[in-house]
């Protein structure tokens, strides 16, 4: 895996070059929280299958009411 430091580089040579200092601020930061909130959802959804807070396909396919 990458580290973090690529993945914000290789983030960043993906803006266009005509962003201001400030767009490029507001691109990165936007970018930034992004990463960290889906890294929560992940260490959250770890943590659920680590404390045995899980449930079938089947089961959750039932309980929305979608089979």
């Amino acid at each position: 895996m990458a580290s973090a430091k690529h993945e914000l580089i290789a983030f960043i040579r993906e803006l266009p070059d005509d962003l201001t200092w400030g767009e490029m601020k507001q691109e990165v930061l936007s970018y930034l929280q992004y990463v960290h909130h889906v890294r929560s959802l992940v260490e959250r959804g770890e943590r659920d299958i680590d404390e045995g807070r899980t449930m079938s396909h089947k089961c959750l396919k039932k309980k929305r009411g979608l089979g």
